[in-house]
């Protein structure tokens, strides 16, 4: 909350005066050579001009940088955060990068790390960390995170706990008194075959009464719930997995999250029945899945009546569709992905179009 300069007992102690370079409220226009007080942990004072109160209270001088709050980063996926060098998407026909091509490197992947007989948890406990550490690096102090089995809260905890020592000091416990990046945990949802929908299902239920547990003592500092819940994409979650997930979460108030519009390639697929995604995925589906397959209109359709419903990637949405999403600004937000889409080497994102037809547009 931001409070007048006289809304508190001024006690030096206890305030510090932060002058920066640059300060960007958000709310408000950035301010250049600007004033920052904090009081008691709270933001007490924030403008170009210093009042005479504070003149003798401590103050840092931050030279060469920006003020800003924290960052959420929308749509990630923290158990990839040990992939180094990155998977290069192979050029298809169209000379964008391949998803098919793509995902079939972090199959590989996947199946290599599972055959060489490591601890799987201990890779992805340790991918997680780093994935941590280096959001709250770079000013991430919120994350929407899609996350597969197995997962555990605590992996996020002991990180919390163990960063949290590091701020001891008088002066970094003043600038930083919430000293926490919080993690929305996602349960990505797959129902290719039956015994893939019970897994991930299940999985979604441990998770979720875990951390309402967690979340009665004073041990769950970092993941929030209720849950999100994240059926992955056209081609890997059916409309029938989508109706589910809306109904959890309709009663829960969770996020609903999907990958969507993200590809040519799966455009072609959910739209057409054809294309890459097809042959890729022909030999590990089962008809029933196949026979519940939606369209892109039809599984955006669906996610607008989710209370909150984020649309990851949307990198190939029309203006059908964003006219359909327009009507739905409260309900359903897009979380455009910079650095994957160049990665992808995808056309022009929509965002311009997006933000025009005043729907949310967040940032992953």
């Amino acid at each position: 909350p931001t409070l007048t300069a006289t809304s508190l007992p001024i006690t030096c102690a206890h305030t510090m005066v932060i002058a920066s370079d640059w300060i960007v409220p958000v709310e408000s226009p950035a301010i250049s050579k600007g004033f920052l007080v904090i009081q008691d942990g709270v933001i007490a004072h924030v403008s170009d001009r210093l009042p005479d109160c504070y003149e003798n209270c401590p103050l840092v001088r931050l030279v060469g940088g920006a003020i800003v709050p924290g960052l959420i980063n929308a749509h990630c996926h923290l158990e990839l955060s040990d992939i180094d060098p990155c998977l290069i998407a192979p050029a298809n026909d169209t000379g964008h990068g391949s998803m098919v091509g793509w995902l079939n490197q972090v199959m590989a992947r996947k199946k290599s790390i599972a055959n060489s007989g490591v601890d799987i948890e201990e890779i992805k406990r340790k991918a997680i960390l780093s994935g941590l550490e280096e959001s709250w690096k770079f000013g991430t102090r919120w994350i929407i995170d899609n996350i597969t089995a197995p997962w555990s809260a605590d992996w996020c905890e002991s990180w919390q706990a163990k960063f949290s020592d590091a701020l001891k000091s008088d002066k970094l416990s003043t600038l930083v008194a919430q000293g926490r990046l919080f993690v929305q945990p996602c349960v990505e949802l797959v129902d290719v075959t039956q015994s893939r929908l019970t897994e991930t299902v299940e999985f979604a239920q441990r998770t979720e009464s875990t951390l309402k547990g967690m979340s009665l003592g004073a041990s769950a500092n970092v993941c929030h719930t209720p849950i999100g819940l994240a059926p992955h994409a056209p081609y890997t979650a059916s409309k029938r997995l989508v109706e589910y997930a809306l109904r959890c979460v309709s009663s829960s108030g969770g996020i609903l999250s999907m990958h969507l519009a993200e590809s040519l390639e799966e455009l072609d697929y959910a739209d057409r029945r054809q294309g890459p995604f097809k042959q890729w995925i022909s030999p590990w589906i089962d008809a029933e899945h196949a026979s519940q397959i939606g369209g892109i209109q039809e599984h955006l359709q669906l996610l607008c009546t989710s209370p909150k419903s984020l649309i990851a990637h949307g990198n190939y949405l029309g203006d059908r569709q964003i006219e359909l999403l327009s009507s739905h600004p409260h309900q359903v937000a897009i979380v455009y992905c910079p650095r994957t889409h160049q990665h992808f080497r995808h056309i022009e994102h929509p965002a311009r179009r997006i933000v025009k037809g005043q729907i949310p547009l967040f940032l992953g």
